[in-house]
């Protein structure tokens, strides 16, 4: 079976445009060098501009850097305070005798963040009747609805850290504290 083919099928099929050879490809300055300036030197004209806007963005882009740096800092530092209270709560709560033993609470605490020193995490416990009042004594007869009181173990931790840069308006150091309180177990 022999198929034929009409003229009119390949007339609409479109061809890739001609080249035509009688015009240049790339056109030239009068002194021959694509991109020179009228003194022909390389670094004039679109080139100099380029290094003009890269020298206006380059302090800005350094500034957004250090600026994502300092707040990571700062965010590490922020949860490894809290991290550290939560530690010594949780070995503090274990029962009334681990919540007497306030070097292990604070050991606790340095444990999860060697940043720490022991002055900055403070130790307390409290006392609250089932009804939410406090118990100032955490005594039975604090609470004379219930005859009974619930005992809780608090840790705060802090730290300051420096900026590792300096910037006008900003405060010379910063402050973290960390909370954590959690009911002794019995």
């Amino acid at each position: 079976m022999h198929r034929s083919r009409s003229r009119t099928s390949r007339t609409n099929i479109g061809f890739p445009p001609q080249l035509r050879l009688d015009e240049p490809i790339l056109r030239a300055s009068a002194s021959g060098e694509a991109g020179a300036s009228k003194n022909g030197h390389p670094l004039c004209g679109s080139n100099g501009q380029s290094l003009v806007e890269f020298a206006l963005v380059v302090p800005l882009l350094l500034l957004l850097l250090i600026g994502a740096v300092e707040i990571g800092r700062a965010a590490y530092y922020a949860i490894v305070v809290v991290n550290a209270a939560h530690s010594a709560v949780r070995y503090g709560a274990q029962n009334h005798t681990t919540a007497a033993d306030n070097a292990g609470i604070q050991q606790a605490a340095l444990n999860d963040a060697p940043v720490l020193s022991s002055d900055n995490v403070t130790i307390s416990s409290y006392c609250e009747c089932p009804n939410g009042n406090l118990a100032p004594n955490c005594m039975v007869t604090d609470c004379p609805v219930d005859d009974r009181f619930i005992p809780y173990l608090k840790v705060n931790t802090q730290m300051q850290i420096m900026p590792l840069f300096g910037f006008p308006g900003l405060p010379p150091s910063f402050s973290f504290t960390g909370e954590a309180i959690m009911r002794i177990g019995n």
